[in-house]
């Protein structure tokens, strides 16, 4: 696993529990990758965005490559420096849609783009690859690949929250410190949870280690405004269903083992 700095050890706090064991069968595309070392930032924050309050703030429409899930989407995989500065833009490097072939199912699961008018998320895509994908030093297909495995193994979101018995509700308001603890129950370190004006669940932030295989303490404070009890409302039922794609054999053999514990 690449080592961080003794600096950076003392800011950036992991689960003391978390198995030395589990070098990821993906993360191995960091390990042997020349790029990943050469990438200037200390950590990740993976962003995860509730569909249900996007729609009650903006108005949202399906995808034109059908019905996503009524599910955490996937926001963004951002690079970051201890400095607290996302690194943003780093090249020119082109954004290439023949290169996502194999992950067009994935990604129009876990990234959909509900924005309206329809689209088919490319230029969503394309504008998160030249803007957070080309500081990481993966290449294009393994930046959004690393971030679908992540969100499929790793950070089921909602089945962690409904298993705590939070439940997506029009009128229930649950603390928040509840739902970050059942967020830190599930993958080992607490949330940044930000929220809209109307006091729902919005986003959630999840720190990652350089190579993307740890779930850390974050840095820092994002300073995110919430009310002490929020919303959590359902995906408008007329615009987004359940349906999954059948995920191949491959992809789900790439297990991700998260802290066990915050002790």
């Amino acid at each position: 696993m690449m080592m961080m700095s003794s600096s950076h050890k003392k800011t950036m706090k992991s689960s003391s529990s978390f198995v030395p064991t589990a070098v990821l069968l993906f993360g191995m595309l960091f390990l042997t990758s020349p790029l990943s070392v050469l990438a200037d930032f200390d950590f990740y924050y993976f962003v995860l965005m509730w569909p249900g309050t996007y729609c009650e703030q903006s108005k949202c429409c399906h995808p034109t490559t059908g019905y996503p899930v009524q599910d955490f989407f996937i926001r963004s995989l951002q690079p970051t420096n201890i400095s607290y500065e996302t690194d943003t833009k780093c090249s020119s490097e082109p954004f290439y849609k023949n290169k996502l072939y194999n992950l067009m199912d994935y990604l129009n699961t876990y990234w959909s783009n509900i924005k309206c008018p329809s689209n088919n998320g490319m230029s969503a895509w394309k504008s998160t690859w030249k803007t957070y994908g080309t500081c990481t030093g993966l290449d294009e297909y393994n930046y959004f690949y690393t971030a679908l495995v992540l969100r499929h193994h790793a950070f089921d979101l909602l089945s962690i929250l409904e298993n705590n018995g939070i439940t997506p509700d029009i009128s229930q308001k649950y603390s928040l410190t509840s739902i970050k603890e059942a967020i830190a129950k599930g993958i080992g370190t607490k949330p940044q949870i930000k929220c809209n004006s109307k006091d729902q669940l919005y986003e959630v932030y999840i720190c990652l280690d350089k190579a993307a295989l740890t779930t850390i303490e974050c840095p820092e404070d994002l300073g995110f405004t919430c009310a002490t009890d929020i919303y959590f409302p359902p995906v408008n039922q007329t615009k987004l269903n359940h349906t999954m794609p059948n995920f191949d054999k491959d992809f789900m053999a790439r297990k991700i083992i998260m802290p066990i514990s915050l002790e």
